[in-house]
C-alpha cells in the first residue's frame, strides 16, 4: 500500500472517527476530549492525537481506529480494512464534521447541601484526615455533603466561580467518584495559597493527607488532577502563578510513572528556572495509604520516599 495513501488517512479527524464508530465525545477544553466510554483516553484536538493513560499507549487516527474499531468489529484487526475503512469515511465527511455534543453546554451547579457534614467528617477521619484540615476544607467551602445521597462534595473555584466540582462517596470502600459535567479540566482542583511552591496530587484525598503530614500546610498551593491525564493542568497554572517549585506526588504506580517522566520533560523544556522534587512512595501506592497505614501501626519513622536520579536540581525530600 502506498505511503501517501495512509498518510492522508491520518489527517482524518479523531472526533469525527470516535462518532462513526459509536462512541460517545466528552468535552474537557478547546484542545481536549475524553470518551464517555472511556474516560481515559484522551484526544488532543490541536495536533490529531490520543492518549489513553489506563492502558499506556497512543498515537495517530489509525491506531485510534483499529484500537476502538476492534471492539464492534474483529475485521479492524487487518490493516488494510483499517486504511479502506478511514479512505470510506473520509469520502462521506470531507469536512470532517462531527455532532457538537450537548455536554459541551452543560453549566456547573453545585449539588444541593445536606443539613449537616456528619458522613464527611467520619469518612475522612477514617482516611486519617485531621480535623484541621476537614475542618479548612469546611470553611472555605471547598468540600461540604450532598443533600441527595450523601456523597462528599469537593469544589474549586477561580475567583468566586466555582469551576470544578468532584464527588466521591462517604461510604467507608465504596469506590464512587465522580466528576461533573462542565469542569474545566485546565483547572482542575487547585487550592491558592499565593506561594511559589505547588505540590501536585493524584486525588484530593491525597492532597489532604499531605497537609495532614506537613507541619505548615498554608506554605505551598496544591493541585489535584483527579486522574494523570489531566497533567496539563500543571502547565496552566504555572502560567498564572508565580510558582519557583514544583513537588509531583503522584501515586507509585505505571500511570504516576509515567506522568511523572512526562511532566518532568516538559517542566525541563519549558520551564527550565522551576525546580522539581519528585517523591514517590516505596512501600504504598498513594499518600493517603502510607498516612492510614502510618496512623494504625503507629509508626512514624517509615521512610517514605524513594529517589527519583532525573530530578532537577532537588533530591526527593519530606515537605
Amino acid at each position: 500500500m502506498k505511503k501517501s495513501r495512509i498518510e492522508h488517512v491520518k489527517k482524518y479527524s479523531m472526533l469525527s472517527l470516535v462518532e462513526d464508530l459509536g462512541f460517545t465525545l466528552i468535552y474537557e477544553s478547546a484542545n481536549y476530549y475524553h470518551l464517555e466510554e472511556h474516560d481515559s483516553l484522551k484526544i488532543r484536538v490541536n495536533i490529531n492525537r490520543f492518549y489513553w493513560y489506563s492502558r499506556g499507549f497512543g498515537g495517530d487516527t489509525i491506531t485510534l481506529c483499529q484500537t476502538l474499531g476492534l471492539e464492534k468489529n474483529p475485521e479492524f484487526q487487518s490493516f488494510i480494512y483499517t486504511i479502506l475503512y478511514l479512505e470510506m469515511r473520509m469520502y462521506k465527511n470531507p469536512h470532517h464534521e462531527f455532532k457538537k455534543t450537548k455536554k459541551q453546554e452543560i453549566k456547573l451547579y453545585l449539588p444541593h447541601k445536606d443539613i449537616n457534614n456528619k458522613k464527611v467528617y467520619y469518612y475522612l477521619y477514617e482516611r486519617g484526615i485531621s480535623l484541621d484540615i476537614i475542618d479548612y476544607f469546611i470553611n472555605h467551602d471547598y468540600l461540604y455533603q450532598e443533600a441527595a445521597h450523601h456523597n462528599l462534595v469537593f469544589v474549586s473555584y477561580q475567583g468566586s466561580q466555582p469551576v470544578f466540582i468532584s464527588k466521591r462517596g462517604s461510604i467507608k470502600n465504596n469506590r464512587y467518584m465522580h466528576d461533573l459535567a462542565g469542569n474545566d479540566y485546565s483547572h482542575c482542583f487547585y487550592i491558592l495559597h499565593n506561594t511559589s511552591q505547588l505540590i501536585v496530587t493524584e486525588s484530593i484525598i491525597d492532597m489532604m493527607s499531605l497537609m495532614t503530614l506537613t507541619n505548615n500546610f498554608k506554605k505551598y498551593d496544591y493541585l489535584s488532577l483527579n486522574s494523570v491525564s489531566h497533567y496539563r493542568a500543571l502547565f496552566y497554572h504555572l502560567e498564572h502563578q508565580s510558582i519557583e517549585r514544583v513537588l509531583l506526588r503522584l501515586d507509585n504506580d505505571q500511570a504516576g510513572i509515567h506522568a511523572v517522566h512526562t511532566i518532568v520533560d516538559i517542566l525541563n523544556k519549558k520551564y527550565p528556572s522551576i525546580k522539581i522534587d519528585v517523591a514517590y512512595l516505596y512501600r504504598h501506592k498513594d499518600w493517603n495509604d502510607y498516612l492510614v497505614y502510618g496512623i494504625k501501626h503507629k509508626e512514624n519513622d517509615i521512610i517514605p520516599f524513594l529517589t527519583v536520579r532525573y530530578v532537577k536540581r532537588e533530591k526527593s525530600a519530606c515537605l
